[in-house]
């Protein structure tokens, strides 16, 4: 039993660092394969590499990511809920693509605008509850488990990462209300915040696999060296 335990544990990790890999892999595998076999100039956002030769990359990741926050089982039904709703938010931004060229895009072939509306409204949601897992799920220990030291570096930087993704999001919002939207595109500012938002998405998944920060604490610290 002990070894069956220990190994949905081992699962249980690699699918968070899965989860995390992927995160940061999209923007980098975006770029790179788009630039060798596209000839795709900086795209004006992650999203945006849908209409290159990325596009089965995009949605590949995409889907992956969302079919594994949607199998997640968290520690608490607060827990279950946000990462099943963020992974249904995640599988609407690769179902419905930003408004691109054509005038009606997607799986569905419904028109580029309303599209463009649901994969916003999907992302920026997707990322809200991602933050909140972070700052406010991630951080919870379980039942009567103390803290290690390595638990509180994790946290630290679950908080982080968490207040990261709200201020990308922030500063999206602020800049494409008051800048033009040629200057936005011309700027990559999009794009930018996205690998910043996707990168912090990966961190906080990849600590929560004990990727980083593995509890290493003595059992004679004075902490217990069990910690989630």
């Amino acid at each position: 039993m002990a070894k069956k335990k220990s190994d949905i544990m081992v699962s249980y990790l690699s699918l968070r660092r899965l989860i995390g890999w992927f995160a940061i892999a999209l923007p980098v595998m975006c770029f790179v394969l788009g630039a060798l076999f596209g000839h795709s100039v900086l795209q004006s956002s992650v999203s945006y590499y849908y209409y290159t030769n990325v596009r089965d990359i995009f949605v590949g990741i995409l889907v992956c990511v969302a079919m594994f926050l949607l199998t997640y089982t968290g520690y608490d039904r607060l827990d279950s809920v946000v990462t099943t709703t963020s992974g249904f938010f995640c599988l609407l931004v690769a179902l419905f693509p930003c408004a691109g060229p054509d005038a009606r895009v997607g799986l569905f072939r419904i028109p580029s605008d309303i599209s463009n509306t649901i994969h916003l409204t999907a992302a920026v949601l997707f990322f809200l509850l991602l933050a909140f897992n972070s700052m406010f799920l991630f951080t919870k220990s379980g039942p009567g488990m103390m803290k290690t030291v390595q638990k509180l570096y994790r946290n630290s930087i679950f908080i982080a990462c968490g207040m990261v993704m709200i201020i990308c999001l922030i500063i999206v919002a602020v800049l494409m209300l008051s800048l033009d939207p040629a200057e936005v595109e011309s700027r990559h500012v999009v794009f930018w915040a996205e690998v910043v938002l996707l990168l912090a998405f990966g961190l906080s998944w990849l600590v929560k696999g004990e990727t980083l920060l593995r509890d290493r604490v003595p059992l004679d610290s004075g902490l217990s060296n069990k910690a989630v």
